[in-house]
């Protein structure tokens, strides 16, 4: 079934009996375990989860931040006396990040996390 098919499928799907559904409450999915209809929203759901993964791997592409220019996260490994030393020596925050090889905003979850914050 191609993405447009699939997602019309659901549309159909959802506004012909989800939206008629006495059961129909969006926050408890509990309710929708034993029907037909949520049994085939998630079939066409898998499908399409399929087809993306699939197209992304044809294309030699692992990641979706790698589809969008980003780099992989990776964690800041930095240690508090490594950022007081390099704060000491006069760098920015942006200049230890980058020093680091992890973004600024790692860097302030890093500060965060270490109460390094000033309040």
């Amino acid at each position: 079934m191609k993405r447009i098919e699939a997602l019309h499928e659901i549309s159909r799907i959802t506004d012909d009996y989800c939206s008629e559904c006495p059961f129909n409450d969006q926050s408890k999915v509990e309710q929708c375990l034993g029907c037909d209809h949520y049994l085939r929203l998630r079939n066409i759901g898998n499908a399409l989860v399929n087809q993306t993964s699939e197209k992304r791997k044809g294309k030699g592409v692992e990641s979706v931040e790698v589809i969008r220019g980003h780099k992989p996260k990776r964690p800041c490994t930095l240690t508090v006396n490594e950022y007081k030393e390099l704060k000491q020596k006069g760098l920015t925050d942006m200049e230890v990040a980058k020093a680091n090889d992890c973004s600024w905003k790692q860097l302030r979850h890093f500060k965060v996390r270490e109460n390094l914050v000033r309040q």
